[in-house]
């Protein structure tokens, strides 16, 4: 019985710090808004895989400019296989990449001041399957921690010179 009360007043207790953290949140920013939009209303530069299958897509547009977009859904390739082209995709989308190894990627876009935090991992919901989970946040003043404050410049090209590779068309995901 003691058991049940103890649990009762700690899913309480849970309750109301959830409230009063949205609650902080709309203080702060007054004008949030919530919305659930589609995937093809996404931005392009949120790099997802061919025949990406939504599971959530959660927008929250803070105001002036401020907007985090999470997303979560399946690929239908292993984890594994999608981190490579994935890797090369944001790169080729203009995003500075932190890959930790465990499947983690930090992004940072310089020119367009955003971050996406991503995640992939084996699927529970099929084999060859991987769970894509994708954060991105616009409007960020500075890089995350781990990356430079100013724009890293490519290296082989000098002082801003053409560089004498060509342009490569996009890796293809899935």
């Amino acid at each position: 019985m003691m058991l049940l009360v103890i649990g009762g007043v700690l899913l309480v207790a849970i309750f109301l710090i959830a409230v009063g953290l949205v609650s902080l949140l709309f203080l702060k920013h007054p004008n949030t808004n919530v919305s659930t939009p589609s995937v093809k209303d996404l931005p392009h530069e949120l790099a997802l895989c061919d025949n990406f299958k939504p599971g959530t897509i959660v927008l929250l547009d803070l105001g002036k400019g401020e907007k985090h977009f999470q997303v979560t859904g399946d690929c239908p390739v292993s984890a594994l296989a999608l981190r490579d082209v994935y890797v090369a995709q944001l790169e080729y989308l203009g995003w500075t990449v932190h890959d930790d190894g465990m499947g983690n990627l930090t992004s940072y876009s310089y020119d367009r001041k955003e971050v996406l935090n991503a995640g992939l991992a084996d699927s529970s919901n099929g084999a060859n399957q991987a769970t894509l989970t994708v954060e991105l946040i616009e409007a960020v003043t500075s890089p995350p921690d781990g990356f430079p404050r100013a724009q890293p410049t490519p290296s082989g090209s000098p002082g801003g010179a053409p560089s004498a590779t060509p342009v490569r068309s996009p890796p293809v995901l899935g």
